[in-house]
Order: structure tokens, then C-alpha cells, then sequence
């Protein structure tokens, strides 16, 4: 198969591969947990990753780009984008969904292995005690 912009898949590949390594992580530790203590777990992530998605806009970067300046907000993925050309004065300025979205995912899977983490040690920790 040819692919017709590599590049353009190349981020989101990275991002993808960060995600599932991560996903893998947070199934393995909460497998042995019990199902409210996993879903109480989910929640958190998925609110943490929401919320740092939402945090993530704090973090920007700038560069010149071509004509102009290109500033983007967000990471790992551009959130909100500006472009300003040097020549002209021209602006173009957007939202990025699915950057947004990208950011959340990538957020939330970290946060469920390090809270699948802590609920096995919870669990482990318990364990010992009623023994």
C-alpha cells in the first residue's frame, strides 16, 4: 500500500504508541482489583485526563513559519493554533478538536496506570493487613 503523506500520520502514531503501552500497563495491574475499586479508578482517569487536556493549554511554543509566526498551545497535541503573517498582517486562529480529544486520551491512560497502580498496592496493602 502507498501511503500519500506519511508525515502527516507520524505524530498520532507516537501519540498511539504512548497510549496503548500505557493502556496495556493500566489492564494489567487493575485485572486483579475488585470492580467497584476499578471503575472508581476509571473515573479518575478519565477525569483527570479531561482535566489535564484542559491544563495542557497552559504549555505553547512558537516558531517562524515561512511568511510568518506559528503559535500553537497544547501538548502533546495543538489545541488552539495562530498564524500571523509578517507580510500582511493576516491572522488565522482555530480550535483543535481532536487535538483536545488526543490530549484527554493521552492524559487519561497515563492517569489509569499510575491509579492502577496505586489500587494494587491498596489491594496489596490490605491483603497483608487482614492476614
Amino acid at each position: 500500500m502507498i501511503e500519500i503523506a506519511p508525515h502527516f500520520h507520524q505524530p498520532l502514531a507516537q501519540l498511539l504508541a504512548v497510549i496503548v503501552v500505557a493502556l496495556v500497563a493500566a489492564w494489567l495491574l487493575m485485572r486483579r482489583t475488585d470492580s467497584r475499586e476499578r471503575r472508581r479508578t476509571l473515573v479518575r482517569a478519565a477525569a483527570a485526563g479531561v482535566l489535564g487536556a484542559v491544563l495542557s493549554v497552559v504549555l505553547y511554543w512558537s516558531r517562524s513559519a515561512g511568511t510568518g509566526t506559528q503559535t500553537a498551545w497544547g501538548w502533546p497535541r495543538t489545541i488552539f493554533s495562530l498564524w500571523q503573517s509578517w507580510e500582511t498582517g493576516e491572522r488565522t486562529h482555530g480550535i483543535h478538536w481532536r487535538g483536545l480529544f488526543e490530549n484527554a486520551a493521552f492524559y487519561g491512560v497515563v492517569a489509569a496506570a499510575v491509579g492502577g497502580g496505586l489500587a494494587r498496592r491498596r489491594g496489596s496493602s490490605s491483603t497483608q493487613r487482614a492476614s
